[in-house]
C-alpha cells in the first residue's frame, strides 16, 4: 500500500515492515521531517518505522502508545559495537 501527501520541500518516506506481507510505504513532501513524524504519531503508534529524507535513511523511529519517542539514528546502526546485541 502506498499513500502520497503533497507539500513543498524535501521528500520523506516512511517504511513499515510488519513481516506478514509487503512493506507499507508512505511518501510525502515537506520542509522538514516533522510532517513524517506527525504521521507516525497519529497513524502508526507502537510501530517501528524506517524514516528516509530524499532517499537517504535517517534512522528508525517509534512513537510509543504512551507518546514517548524512540529514535535510533543512522550513525548508531553504522557504528554499532560488536558487543552490543539486539534483543
Amino acid at each position: 500500500m502506498s499513500v502520497t501527501i503533497e507539500a513543498p520541500g524535501h521528500s520523506y518516506s516512511l517504511v513499515v515492515d510488519d513481516s506478514t506481507g509487503p512493506a507499507q510505504v508512505i511518501e510525502m513532501d515537506g520542509a522538514d521531517p516533522q510532517m513524517a513524524l506527525d504521521v507516525v504519531q497519529r497513524q502508526l503508534p507502537g510501530r517501528e518505522v524506517e524514516l528516509f529524507e530524499d532517499g537517504r535513511r535517517l534512522g528508525t523511529v517509534k512513537c510509543t502508545r504512551d507518546g514517548y519517542w524512540l529514535v535510533l539514528p543512522r550513525h548508531v546502526l553504522m557504528h554499532r559495537s560488536p558487543a552490543v546485541t539486539s534483543s
